[in-house]
């Protein structure tokens, strides 16, 4: 269904870490059911609030809860380790079922 609500939340140090930023506003102005909201939890003085990054600080669960998108909807969650596992517990706990929480792993090599 091409019409339903898509989100796409995205966390990151500050601009010079934010990836696909270009892309992603090409698609949200080409598609009117595609929303972001783009955290940084470190911005930097050239960073500019509202043109770069909607909100300073650090994504989790409540923030993916405050979209009412409900325990129907199926979270996708892709970055390092300790971030998934946080997030992917509290969606569980929360009550939205395991098989509707995706993810995928990825950050720097060890």
């Amino acid at each position: 269904d091409k019409s339903r609500p898509v989100w796409y939340i995205h966390n990151t140090r500050n601009g010079t870490t934010h990836a696909h930023a270009e892309e992603v506003a090409e698609l949200v102005d080409a598609n009117a059911n595609l929303t972001s909201v783009i955290y940084y939890s470190q911005p930097d003085d050239s960073d500019i609030m509202g043109r770069q990054y909607d909100k300073a600080g650090r994504l989790d669960a409540q923030t993916l809860f405050d979209l009412n998108a409900g325990n129907g909807a199926h979270y996708m969650l892709c970055g390092p380790p300790a971030f998934i596992a946080e997030i992917h517990k509290d969606l569980i706990v929360a009550g939205v079922p395991a098989r509707q929480v995706h993810f995928e792993i990825f950050g720097p090599k060890t």
